[in-house]
């Protein structure tokens, strides 16, 4: 499995963190935000620049099966945050899981239109993040990558969504 920083994760290194913070502490942008910051938008916004993406509804592939479907034919692996209200059906459950890994299921979404849009089954995985008290719902089309690795390529990445070459 690939160790190093994704481009993306590369680039953002070039980016002068203190001074970005420094104004957010002066126009007091983080006042009212809970999760989101103005770093994380911030990187959003650039990640949707460079990938040509133009509107928020064209841009983190949240629940549009129909992009993740094509990231999976291209034979690239996703990693996303689920929705709450993903309709799915269980296919497979393992048994034994590593510690904060909730649950690590394949799964079919159901439908009509979600299931034309992303035919072939993925998994989701759920994990407790113990540092923050959170938990999280991943989807990915990953299924030889441990349910751990995927929690933590997420949180390594820091953004929104990444895509692994396979």
């Amino acid at each position: 499995m690939n160790q190093d920083k994704y481009v993306f994760s590369q680039l953002s290194t070039f980016l002068n963190r203190t001074q970005f913070n420094n104004y957010v502490r002066k126009y007091d942008g983080n006042r009212y935000v809970k999760h989101f910051t103005c770093w994380n938008q911030l990187l959003a916004m650039i990640f949707g620049q460079l990938s040509n993406r133009e509107s928020l509804r064209d841009f983190r592939a949240y629940d549009s099966f129909k992009e993740l479907y094509r990231i999976h034919l291209t034979g690239s692996f996703f990693v996303v945050r689920a929705k709450s209200n993903l309709k799915c059906k269980f296919c497979k459950w393992k048994r034994r899981m590593p510690k904060n890994i909730l649950s690590d299921a394949e799964v079919k979404l159901i439908g009509y239109t979600s299931e034309k849009k992303y035919p072939e089954s993925f998994r989701v995985i759920c994990f407790y993040d113990k540092e923050n008290d959170r938990e999280f719902t991943f989807m990915t089309n990953a299924k030889h990558i441990s349910a751990l690795d995927i929690a933590n390529l997420y949180k390594k990445d820091g953004s929104w969504n990444c895509s692994l070459n396979g």
